[in-house]
């Protein structure tokens, strides 16, 4: 397989040049130039990405790169710091504030987020745990936030930031996040119950799952068309994704400006 991190100069013609086309035409010229960005490709030209194992890979190298920290003048530096992400509104409770801040991951614009392993990717490295609750630490690969807010409203249930970030949720389309996505590996030990493959033995048809592309834990946010996630696209006649040649991911970083 091939990995390619990029944000570099390319020659002209290349197939990494068809990819960046891919991205600009659906996310703008500045990404490639700014973001992080990871094209996986198989050795062998043309062959189909569409399978778990070559998924479950990419979701390793993207992990790893998630994971990068740097010293600079003895101040440690990780992805996090430079990263974009998405910015809950501020509340008058310094406790669920510094929650929502620990919870908040990197924009990751990649194909896993179709599939529950994507949840691996947004951490926190460390589990958060509620303050004044008896719950089990969370981290995005086991957090239902509606069930989360339904537990903390059992505690706090006269609270006006609760009533404020569940009109927050509404309208970023924050549900259950990954618990109910299908596992790439459904024999993983943490793939939740709730997943529709859940110890299946039935192979998922990864391409279907593709079409029409992926969305993040912020469904009406954080939509993310299929040209962006794939490159070298066939479908079938009705539309259905077939196979692949490339996948992509896309780390946002904060702008310069």
């Amino acid at each position: 397989m091939l990995m390619r991190m990029c944000s570099c100069h390319l020659s002209a013609g290349g197939r990494l040049e068809e990819e960046l086309t891919y991205t600009r035409e659906n996310h703008g010229e500045g990404v490639g130039s700014r973001d992080l960005m990871i094209t996986h490709t198989l050795k062998e030209k043309g062959a189909n990405v569409l399978h778990s194992d070559t998924l479950l890979a990419h979701q390793q190298v993207l992990k790893a790169a998630v994971d990068v920290s740097v010293e600079v003048f003895d101040i440690s530096w990780s992805l996090k710091d430079v990263c974009n992400s998405l910015s809950f509104p501020l509340s008058e409770e310094h406790y669920l504030d510094m929650t929502l801040e620990n919870l908040s991951p990197c924009v990751i614009i990649t194909p896993l987020d179709c599939f529950w392993e994507g949840s691996k990717l947004l951490g926190p490295e460390y589990p958060v745990k509620i303050p004044g609750m008896s719950m089990n630490a969370v981290q995005w690969s086991n957090l239902n936030p509606q069930s989360l807010i339904e537990s903390v409203k059992k505690y706090y249930a006269t609270s006006n930031t609760l009533q404020a970030m569940e009109a927050f949720m509404k309208r970023a389309g924050i549900t259950t996040a990954y618990q109910e996505k299908p596992c790439l590996n459904p024999n993983d030990d943490q793939c939740p119950e709730t997943a529709p493959n859940k110890k299946s033995s039935k192979p998922l048809n990864i391409g279907a799952e593709l079409t029409g592309g992926c969305f993040g834990f912020a469904a009406k946010y954080m939509q993310w068309p299929e040209g962006a996630l794939l490159g070298g696209i066939t479908k079938n006649k009705t539309g259905h994704i077939v196979r692949a040649e490339a996948l992509q991911s896309i780390i946002e970083l904060m702008s310069e400006e």
